[in-house]
């Protein structure tokens, strides 16, 4: 049975993969400066481009996959929060502790 990572891992070695990867970074770029490189939940310092929709509802051949839209700029702390596997953890619950500690640093 082939995995979503798999099929990822394939679209690599193909000229559409390459083109749609080209895509997702010019997105990430463009969402970064319209965001001023700050999260779009706490306003902190953001190293995370999150889709809003994601890869494994849409595909990466969708076209919401480098659609600015569908993206949003999120911190360390926000970006653990948005992944449900992660809840519960040590680390969601610092993240969860600390959300927003940007906006009063600020």
């Amino acid at each position: 049975m082939t995995t979503l990572r798999d099929a990822q891992l394939a679209d690599r070695e193909t000229a559409e993969g390459r083109r749609l990867r080209r895509e997702y970074r010019a997105a990430c770029i463009a969402v970064r400066a319209r965001e001023n490189n700050r999260c779009q939940a706490c306003g902190a310092p953001a190293h995370y481009t999150h889709h809003i929709h994601s890869v494994g509802e849409t595909s990466m051949h969708s076209i919401m996959f480098a659609d600015p839209a569908n993206l949003m700029l999120l911190c360390d702390d926000c970006h653990a929060l948005m992944h449900p596997l992660l809840r519960g953890g040590p680390r969601w619950r610092i993240a969860r502790a600390l959300r927003g500690i940007g906006l009063r640093r600020a």
